[in-house]
């Protein structure tokens, strides 16, 4: 689902529906801190500035352009429980930025560069700022009232961050922090021990090594594409572990592991999508 939606861009045809309230609301926010930032030329102290004096017509047109779903007459109280839970979010990182004088140098900063084991990978960073040595950090802006990014962290799953962080190494940069920013909690989650000084920063998990698991997941990717060029590949959704091949060859081939199954260790992952998918193109 992930390679077909996200890298091939390829959607299910002759389905239109509209975006969950979840997706429309990171939508709005996202455009909404893009913007603010954009207009102040990434000045922080401007920033604070404009979201303090700006911030109900700047954030009505972000509603109008990116989320207008939420003016239907069912959805009144949660857009007006969302215009004050972004209104507080956004000023609790920009005051993350300015109390540890933190430098922003873009958002939706795109970078794309080539990796000789899996080949080209494209990094587009929600928010990405730099401390007084230069040193990258890298906040992934998600809208999430759960656990699930609390999970990521916790399980040493999160690959996105992994990802992002090689790719800016790549490109010539130290990296110092990378984590979640959760909007509608006002936490910045992350594993790593190097914390900035913030009361929304909460360290989960324990710190990754993310060069291991890059090395991991590009030799699960030479596993994986040999097995399809050779026509071996097996659907093993819901199976036993020690019955599948690629667990078997985990450790000898330093494997990234599979998905386990929520409710049972000994069983993989089923995929959530839909495997009867009718694809444009």
């Amino acid at each position: 689902d992930y390679v077909l939606r996200y890298l091939l861009h390829w959607t299910q045809y002759g389905i239109e529906s509209m975006s969950d309230m979840n997706t429309t609301k990171g939508n709005v926010a996202h455009e909404y801190i893009e913007r603010l930032f954009k207009a102040n030329n990434y000045d922080v102290d401007k920033s604070i500035k404009m979201h303090n004096t700006k911030y109900s017509e700047m954030v009505e047109q972000c509603v109008l352009e990116k989320g207008c779903i939420m003016y239907l007459e069912a959805n009144r109280i949660e857009y007006m429980s969302f215009i004050e839970t972004l209104k507080l979010s956004v000023y609790s990182l920009l005051m993350f930025i300015k109390t540890n004088n933190l430098k922003v140098d873009g958002t939706e900063a795109e970078y794309t560069v080539e990796f000789s084991e899996i080949g080209k990978i494209t990094a587009k960073i929600d928010l990405l700022l730099s401390n007084d040595k230069g040193e990258k950090i890298i906040v992934d802006m998600k809208w999430n009232e759960g656990k699930t990014y609390q999970k990521k962290l916790e399980n040493g799953t999160a690959l996105q961050l992994m990802l992002y962080k090689k790719v800016l190494e790549k490109e010539g940069n130290k990296v110092s922090l990378v984590g979640f920013y959760v909007l509608p909690q006002r936490k910045f989650l992350t594993s790593s021990k190097n914390l900035p000084t913030s009361e929304i920063v909460e360290q989960v998990g324990e710190e990754v090594d993310y060069d291991k698991d890059f090395t991991r997941v590009c030799n699960a990717y030479k596993y994986r594409i040999n097995q399809i060029k050779e026509g071996t590949i097996d659907n093993a959704d819901g199976l036993e572990m020690a019955d599948i091949q690629y667990h078997k060859d985990m450790a000898t081939m330093n494997l990234y592991p599979l998905e386990k199954d929520y409710n049972n260790d000994d069983l993989k992952n089923k995929p959530y999508g839909n495997v009867y998918k009718i694809l444009k193109g």
